[in-house]
């Protein structure tokens, strides 16, 4: 799975941008097939990695609101946190991830949470 494969260049700092390039262009166009693990996962490898990949980003923002509820705590706390390392900012999503997390803070880790604020804060994201 790419996701696995994508997870582990992040774990281990791989950042061949042939290599991610090719594989961000890849997954960019199969989100649909991808569990929402598989996302939280790619998201917080590009985050590890410092890669800034704004159509495959922006492509995850896009699609993963409609299925927030499908992710693990962890999974929503990666995903965020991995936006934040990079810096990439998407009101919508931000918007939907933070209306979504209130009913699941029980599900939270103080890991989860820390990072969660941490992002959120980095992401520039402010309660109204």
């Amino acid at each position: 799975e790419i996701s696995n494969l994508l997870y582990g260049c992040g774990l281990l700092g791989f950042r061949h941008e042939e290599f991610m390039g090719t594989a961000c262009r890849h997954v960019t166009h199969r989100l649909e097939l991808l569990e929402a693990q598989h996302l939280s996962n790619i998201v917080y490898a590009l985050g590890q990695l410092q890669l800034q990949n704004r159509e495959l980003l922006s492509a995850v923002c896009g699609h993963a609101p409609t299925r927030l509820s499908d992710f693990t705590a962890q999974g929503l706390a990666n995903t965020i946190y991995g936006l934040a390392l990079v810096e990439f900012r998407h009101p919508e999503f931000v918007q939907a991830f933070c209306s979504h997390v209130p009913s699941r803070l029980q599900e939270f880790t103080h890991q989860n949470l820390c990072n969660t604020a941490y992002a959120l804060a980095r992401l520039g994201f402010r309660a109204k």
